[in-house]
């Protein structure tokens, strides 16, 4: 318009200026508020029409506008006055434009501008008149209606963030104007004015400059409407909804529990993200704020609260409904075992050093979170094993088997257990051996049940890690006599490790509250229905019912985790939380090192979780990279020593990690044995009896007895990889004998005094000694309460059930890990500093870092004890210069080689020290001359054990199996080795024999001056030994039968034939498939099999491995014969039935093989031709859908369409326009007008009167 004076845009940086240089060029009809306008004929001045530069229609003297129908090509000027000149200039620029006169209005053909120029026009002045006198009658009727809509949103222009109000007017075909006001809402809680305009425009922008309007404020637009023509008049006014200017935190939860669960924090920001003034590229335009955790309270320090991430990132992305910027992270409450009351933790951000001077000093608003305390409990199996569940009560359970401890139903989460016979001489007694620990993907095994009760040490392995992420610590206490598996949810299994087996504490998170089954009871926090079978039912308190608990809970075998790993469910990376308080303290964080004071900072990444706040008071090793992630997945756990030859001294006091790769070198069976033979070489054992077990105990039960390794002992193979397969953990199982044993029923309870006299007072005694006035009883005596009696309550069971006062200081581990417990608890390892042990006692830190006061030969240090020199061992407990003495060999020192893999044997004696310099001496003896010579000794690798046992390696040219071996027939052993012990390498132990013989053609005995005895029943072949059913090395039709033949083969005559591994579905096939299946069989000998196709279609063949291959173009059901035979030629027929279905694609569609289904499933895709689609092509696909016709008719087809054009249109689609006036479709003189899908005729010439098409002249039409 020609009024719209744009000198206050000039003023603006908001709104710009009207400019028509990038106007397409076309035909243009002018209106003002839905009124007819033209471009005004007298010059415009300067800054008017929103410009600078008007554009105006100049006439000269001889030129006119055009009359109705006429177009006429004129002349447009631009106005402009040059600076500090006073002249203007109305025609600077000169513009052609064409004007057509449509009879009710204008029309101008316009180009676009040289410069920013803008076109202008203005209402006619008659129909002006007259509209502006109904207006102001109308207005003095009514006010004008309030705009509606109002809406605040924020935009950026230029790195600069402003904010727009827009509205909607009220009033349609209406010349309007508003009012809009800006506040904000000020800290007393009124509306605070900051600015206010007039305008014609349905917006206002208000800059968030940092000064006037910060980040974080509340701001509201008000606006009310008034008639250009009476600008006085105002209407009543609306107001926007609050806007926050800034970025706002959102969680998920306001109060949360120390369960594990994850929430989600949503950070949004309702203003643009402006780039940096470095940054290049947009895509990196983003602010990051720094996420900070303070929990409130003064007892306490550190954060309750852990984040995925220390920072969020917003990205510049376009504003959506109010959001301009949107980032998530996840918070969880960290899990901290400590009774520490519910906490208020608050989260607060900013932005990180942002030299834009908006963000610099702005904080978000801090939310509050309530981490609320979860019960938390332990359960305890020591030593017999006497358990005390979750809830405090105690039982005991004397039964040997694999049992469930602790189930979770609520998660994945298993503990099973395996007891073994501990030795008791006249009652039932068991001790746990070996634990599996299942959470989610991770499977960690500690087991010591697949050797010999005081000869084997507990192997860790992993049987299986969460794919997910490693989420399992390991850590070691005590050189290896305490280790606990901790997993994610904080949930752990400690072991205190002695040579009897293993006593065990469990603790349970709070997430398992209500949710735990199995022999460690329910967690509920009542005792009394603690014997929940697994069928949910409550056993009653009865002695009959609590064996009827324990059995409820028995695992068969083969069916635990000690046997197979079961598989889990699909399960993502698991997300890493870290503490982003500044302040937080961490007890002794277990690492590579024992460090008692962590170093404080903030992570701005989590490489690791943090939600589980692993604190503990006795000092640990972590262990876990040793087992998790490594090759070495199957490791005997070993004692951790310090330096120089494991003594540690006052001067060495750097606890440094010396364990080793352990192999098994046990006598280990070299050929996999059915379970069934395995009973029979029990029972064969059995006939000749234990001698030396029973020279220590009375006989009891023979049944029961566990007898020596290598009559059923399977070696744990290790595997040098990572990745192992369903079948190789498979492989892992071993027999145990407490799974097969018939369970003992005791029939006569213990009773005083025992058979070596030991009186009930002299048991208290002896147990009050030792447990009250332990190191640990006394210090922490006042926290542990009742529980040092029930120590010593099980230490009398101990005493009385199996008459060995060496079982009283069994307990005292379980006074430790309680008196660590109730610390935790309390809170008492919380400081202001970090890592500040300040409140805890120091005499029970004492205790728990140096046992029995490290038994007075050595001082008490932060990491354990520093012994004095001479003595060793996590309490200085052990003479280092104690000379090592062997009592005797594994199996009375005879290793059969075709039995066993006699690569190490097992020494048995008193002395053997764990340290760098433990050594087995092996000498070769040579029979020469009627005697045996002693040829060069060798030192070979010696595996410490315990001080008991040790496991020494045999050279390896005569230690490998018999298929390596030429086994003549002599009366010779294989070979015979002095073995001798030395501690450091200087003083040896006295001398054993070991004997390797073939025990399928020798019988040896102990103590036989080195001859053994041949075997009658043996064939003597080629100048071999071959035991009777020997099969020849390389035909499995020939074995040894001497009571056919001693010299030669004899034919197999028991061969069986292959055995075909039917499929258990029927298979299935589909006209036109190119049938492919893979048929399975195998020989009971282990001989190679050969597949033959007897019948069936003429061009189905069948490879000698058994693969069909078949080209299906027949539609009903085939049989195939085939037959399957081994290398002995025993044959198997087998006649197989392919049911074949048709092909129902339609439309010409073809059946293809569907990929998610296995072989010989006969399911089918179909692939439909062009135009189709569906499961079965039976859908057409409608080509029309995208109406491509336009304003045609389309009409569908197969793979396309065609279209029906109107009248006036024609083309393929029928976007091309017919023009009419090239036929002559006006009255011949009239003006044609072409126009898209239709004509417009002009006036008629002079003297003739009509429509243009039809022209009449005094009543009479013309043509």
């Amino acid at each position: 318009s020609v009024d719209f004076d744009s000198l206050r845009l000039q003023q603006s940086a908001i709104q710009e200026l009207i400019c028509d240089h990038s106007l397409i060029p076309g035909w243009y009809r002018f209106q003002i508020f839905d009124k007819p306008a033209e471009m005004p004929t007298v010059c415009v001045e300067m800054n008017h029409c929103g410009t600078q530069a008007p554009v105006w229609l100049s006439l000269r003297e001889t030129e006119s506008l055009p009359r109705p129908g006429e177009v006429k090509h004129l002349t447009a000027c631009a106005t402009w006055q040059f600076f500090f000149s006073t002249t203007k200039d109305c025609c600077l620029f000169r513009i052609p434009v064409s004007v057509r006169n449509c009879g009710d209005f204008f029309l101008y053909l316009l180009q676009p501008t040289q410069g920013c120029m803008g076109y202008c026009a203005e209402v006619y002045p008659s129909l002006h008149c007259l509209m502006l006198m109904t207006h102001v009658c109308f207005l003095a009727a009514k006010q004008p209606p309030p705009p509606a809509g109002l809406e605040v949103v924020a935009e950026l222009d230029n790195g600069s963030i402003y904010l727009k109000c827009s509205l909607e007017s009220p009033v349609a075909n209406s010349s309007v104007g508003f009012t809009i006001t800006w506040s904000r809402l000020s800290p007393d809680g009124s509306k605070e004015e900051l600015r206010q305009e007039t305008t014609v425009q349905t917006f206002s922008f208000l800059e968030l400059d940092g000064i006037n309007l910060q980040l974080g404020d509340r701001v509201y637009c008000r606006s009310s409407t008034f008639y250009l023509d009476s600008p006085d008049i105002q209407g009543p006014s609306a107001e926007s909804e609050e806007f926050f200017a800034g970025i706002k935190i959102h969680p998920e939860a306001l109060t949360i529990a120390e369960d594990g669960k994850e929430h989600r924090l949503m950070v949004e920001s309702t203003v643009p993200i402006p780039c940096s003034e470095f940054t290049q590229n947009e895509d990196e335009c983003k602010l990051r704020l720094m996420v900070n955790t303070v929990s409130q309270g003064t007892r306490y320090s550190g954060s309750d609260l852990v984040l995925s991430t220390c920072h969020v990132d917003l990205l510049q992305t376009p504003c959506n409904r109010g959001i301009c910027s949107r980032s998530t992270i996840y918070y969880s409450a960290v899990m901290d075992f400590a009774q520490d009351g519910d906490r208020v933790t608050e989260i607060m951000a900013w932005p990180f050093t942002n030299e834009n001077f908006l963000w610099n000093n702005y904080v978000l608003e801090p939310v509050q979170i309530i981490v609320k305390d979860v019960p938390i409990a332990y359960c305890y199996s020591f030593t017999d094993p006497h358990l005390i569940t979750f809830d405090g009560r105690r039982y005991d359970n004397y039964k040997t088997g694999t049992f469930m401890l602790y189930k979770s139903v609520a998660r994945d989460f298993e503990v099973h257990v395996r007891q073994w016979d501990c030795g008791s001489s006249h009652y039932p007694a068991s001790c746990n051996c070996g634990f599996v620990a299942k959470e989610g993907g991770d499977v960690i095994a500690f087991d010591m049940c697949n050797g010999q009760l005081h000869e084997t040490r507990p192997h860790l392995s992993v049987k299986s890690q969460d794919i997910a992420g490693n989420s399992v610590k390991i850590t070691e206490s005590y050189q290896g006599k305490k280790v606990t598996v901790t997993f994610s949810s904080g949930a752990f299994v400690r072991a205190d490790v002695s040579d009897w087996g293993m006593s065990l504490t469990l603790r349970a998170p709070g997430i398992d509250f209500q949710n735990t089954r199995g022999l460690c009871g329910t967690f509920d926090g009542d005792m009394n229905n603690d014997f929940h079978n697994p069928d949910d039912l409550l056993d009653r308190e009865i002695p009959a019912s609590l064996d009827a608990f324990i059995e409820d809970w028995r695992i068969m075998p083969g069916k635990s985790l000690f046997d197979k790993t079961s598989s889990s469910p699909i399960t993502f990376k698991k997300r890493q939380y870290c503490s982003c308080s500044t302040n937080l303290p961490v007890l002794q964080e277990s690492s590579n090192k024992l460090d008692a004071a962590p170093q404080p900072g903030v992570a701005s990444t989590c490489s690791s979780s943090e939600h589980v706040r692993l604190s503990t008071l006795i000092p640990v090793l972590d262990v876990t990279a040793e087992y998790i992630s490594s090759i070495e997945l199957i490791r005997g756990i070993s004692r951790r020593q310090a330096e120089n030859k494991s003594t540690t001294t006052l001067t060495h006091r750097h606890h440094t990690n010396l364990s080793k790769f352990h192999e098994a070198t046990h006598f280990t069976k070299a050929l996999h044995i059915h379970p069934r033979g395995h009973i029979r070489t029990i029972e064969r054992r059995l006939s000749k009896g234990n001698t030396r077990r029973n020279k220590r105990h009375h006989t009891r039960h023979l049944s029961s007895r566990r007898w020596k390794r290598q009559n059923y002992y399977e070696f744990l193979p290790t595997f040098p990889f990572q990745s192992l397969t369903q079948t190789d953990l498979e492989g892992f199982s071993y027999f145990f004998p407490e799974d097969h044993a018939a369970d003992f029923h005791q029939e006569a309870l213990p009773s005083w005094p025992t058979p070596s006299g030991l009186t009930e007072a002299n048991a208290f005694d002896l147990c009050q000694q030792t447990v009250a006035n332990s190191s640990i009883g006394r210090a922490c005596g006042e926290l542990l309460g009742g529980r040092i009696v029930d120590v010593i309550d099980i230490c009398i069971l101990d005493l009385q059930r199996k008459d060995n006062v060496s079982w009283a200081a069994g307990g005292l581990s379980l006074l430790e890990n309680e008196c660590e417990r109730k610390l935790l608890e309390n809170g008492m390892y919380h400081g202001r500093d970090f890592g500040d042990l300040s409140d805890v006692p120091q005499e029970i830190l004492s205790a728990l870092r140096c046992p029995n006061v490290c038994s007075d030969n050595g001082e008490c240090a932060e990491w354990g004890c520093a012994c004095f020199s001479g003595f060793s061992s996590y309490d200085c407990s052990v003479l280092v210069d104690q000379l090592p003495e062997i009592r005797e060999l594994e199996n009375s020192g005879l290793c059969d080689i075709r039995r066993y893999d006699c690569t190490s044997v097992r020494v048995f004696g008193q002395g053997f020290m764990e340290s760098e310099s433990l050594k087995c001496e092996i000498v070769k003896l040579q029979h020469a001359n009627g005697e045996w010579v002693v040829t060069v000794p060798q030192l070979t690798k010696a595996t410490f054990l315990s001080n008991k046992a040790v496991d020494c390696q045999i050279p390896a040219e005569d230690g490998q199996p018999s298929e390596s071996i030429d086994l003549v027939v002599d009366d010779k052993p294989i070979a015979r080795w002095q073995v001798k012990i030395s501690n450091d390498g200087y003083i040896y132990s006295n001398t054993e024999i070991l004997t390797l013989f073939d025990g399928a053609c020798q019988t040896c005995e102990p103590g036989s001056e080195g001859f053994c005895t041949l075997k009658e029943n043996t064939c003597s072949i080629d100048g071999l030994c071959y035991g009777a059913g020997d099969l020849n090395p390389t035909s499995p039709c020939l074995l040894c039968r001497p009571d056919t033949s001693k010299f030669e083969w004899s034919i197999n005559e028991n061969n069986q034939p292959p055995v075909f591994q039917a499929s258990q579905d029927r298979l299935r096939t589909f006209s036109g498939e190119n049938f492919v299946y893979q048929f399975l069989a195998s020989d009971p000998e282990g001989s190679a099999v050969v597949f033959n196709i007897d019948s069936g279609p003429q061009d189905a063949m069948l490879s000698p491995a058994g693969l069909l291959i078949w080209k299906v173009d027949l539609q009903e059901s085939q049989q195939f014969t085939f037959s399957i035979t081994d290398d002995c030629n025993a044959e198997t027929k087998v006649t197989v039935e392919v049911f074949v279905k048709p092909c129902n694609c339609l439309n010409g569609g073809s059946c293809v093989i569907n990929i998610h289904f296995p072989p010989g499933s006969g399911e089918y895709l179909c692939v439909c031709p062009l135009g189709f689609e569906g499961k079965y092509c039976e859908v057409n696909i409608d080509d029309c859908q995208s109406k491509p016709c336009g304003f045609g008719l389309c009409l569908d087809g197969i793979n396309g369409y065609s279209c029906q054009c109107p009248a006036g249109l024609t083309g393929t689609d029928c976007h091309q326009d017919v023009d009419e006036c090239e036929i002559g479709a006006c009255f011949p003189g009239v003006t044609c007008y072409n126009t898209f899908g239709t004509y417009r005729c002009g006036v008629c010439p002079p003297g003739l009167q009509g429509d243009g098409n039809v022209c009449e002249a005094k009543g009479n039409i013309l043509f």
